[in-house]
């Protein structure tokens, strides 16, 4: 059947009801939502209303939400949202009508909901919340004629803002919304022809979605709004939807920033992720020999670490004792002196002595660390800063350190 027919009005004829299929069903909903058709979604709702015990009268909501944010129809997100629609649902599929229903992958069209252990395994891998910022192509309905209205991805992107300060995501939602946001940046700038546009409007979503995460108390290392369990061994996060709650994220944020950085990516997006948390950019570079060996990218880095310790930008993550979590300082991480000894390191075996002295000024170097940098630039035969870091050994030691050694 032709599934166009009964979005134009807010009448829904009970005939049509009666003969729709529930995949039709969907796809009636999801066209009422992409072309914003307030009228019509309730008027789909009043007439579908018995067919589902659950209060939820179609087999999957959450894409039809997901054209909403794309096509920035606000009323119907939040007339969706006020119904209960979860982004990231599975469908649901009544065990009497099972065998009637296509695959899930159907209905979510392969992306991956709060269900699949490997959301947020691999930040690329699309979920729902990725149809948000992904451009409509014509293979996407469920039957039927394509549904191709005009979009604005600055308006999408103003719309899930609002949504978002509003704390009516999810933790979970909140965090993919994010991650999807982060990878169409990503994307837009990874291939021939870049888009700095699109990259530009995702990123500054990303700024403001990481923004209220902080301001609503969800630290680096700490404990998200549902009172997790502090991270623990340098992980961000458990990534286990299971234990998440609030509606400004949790610090998988965090685990997700440091798994965007990866070899062959535009720089631009490791630089953003150091410059908004350079804790996160050193965890990364402690643990990734390609990124150690990336000299520019490694200067560059180490510039944006020293500009925020030196200005004490706690709201970046800055290594120091200041708050990342919250504007108030109601608590405080610090940067792993390992880290700070790892970048010293790298920047001494690269010759690299300018950015080498300001980060020889952060508080957590210490003189194995000194030594190990010295240690590094002598075998890479950069003699500049082997002198420029013996020099700095010599006078940082105190009156009696040879004895002490000569005891122990």
């Amino acid at each position: 059947m032709e599934s166009t027919v009964g979005t134009g009005s807010a009448h829904i004829d009970p005939q049509l009801v009666a003969g729709c299929s529930p995949i039709e069903a969907v796809d009636l909903l999801e066209r009422a939502a992409a072309w914003g058709r307030r009228d019509a979604v309730d008027a789909l709702y009043d007439a579908f209303g018995g067919r589902y015990p659950d209060g939820h009268p179609f087999a999957y909501e959450s894409f039809a939400l997901a054209l909403a944010l794309r096509y920035a129809r606000e009323d119907i997100a939040r007339d969706l949202l006020g119904r209960g629609v979860d982004l990231l649902a599975k469908p649901r599929l009544p065990r009497g009508m099972r065998a009637m229903l296509p695959p899930d992958d159907t209905f979510t069209r392969f992306g991956l909901t709060r269900h699949n252990p490997t959301l947020f395994l691999n930040p690329m891998d699309p979920t729902v919340s990725t149809e948000v910022f992904r451009d409509p192509h014509t293979h996407e309905q469920l039957a039927g004629a394509p549904y191709l209205p005009p979009r604005n991805l600055a308006a999408s992107c103003d719309l899930v803002r609002r949504l978002a300060g509003e704390g009516l995501f999810e933790a979970t939602v909140y965090d993919d919304l994010f991650r999807a946001a982060l990878t169409a940046a990503w994307h837009a700038l990874r291939h021939g022809d870049k888009d700095e546009a699109t990259a530009a409007t995702c990123l500054d979503l990303c700024d403001d979605l990481l923004a209220l995460h902080r301001a609503h108390g969800c630290e680096l290392g700490g404990h998200s709004p549902a009172g997790n369990s502090p991270i623990a061994g340098g992980s961000f996060g458990d990534g286990n939807p299971a234990t998440t709650g609030g509606s400004f994220g949790d610090a998988r944020i965090f685990t997700l920033m440091e798994k965007m950085i990866v070899p062959r990516g535009d720089r631009r997006i490791a630089l953003w992720v150091c410059e908004r948390s350079p804790r996160v950019f050193l965890h990364a570079l402690a643990r990734l020999d390609w990124l150690r060996a990336d000299t520019p990218l490694v200067r560059d880095a180490a510039r944006a670490v020293v500009h925020a310790f030196s200005t004490d930008t706690g709201t970046h993550g800055a290594p120091s004792d200041t708050s990342i979590g919250t504007s108030s300082g109601t608590s405080s991480s610090s940067v792993p002196a390992s880290d700070i000894a790892c970048l010293l390191t790298t920047l001494a075996a690269a010759g690299e002595l300018s950015p080498l002295k300001a980060v020889a000024d952060f508080p957590q170097v210490d003189s194995a660390a000194l030594n190990a940098a010295l240690e590094a630039a002598s075998t890479a035969g950069h003699a500049d800063v082997s002198a420029w870091l013996l020099e700095r050994i010599s006078s940082s030691s105190r009156p009696g350190d040879d004895l002490q050694d000569l005891l122990l």
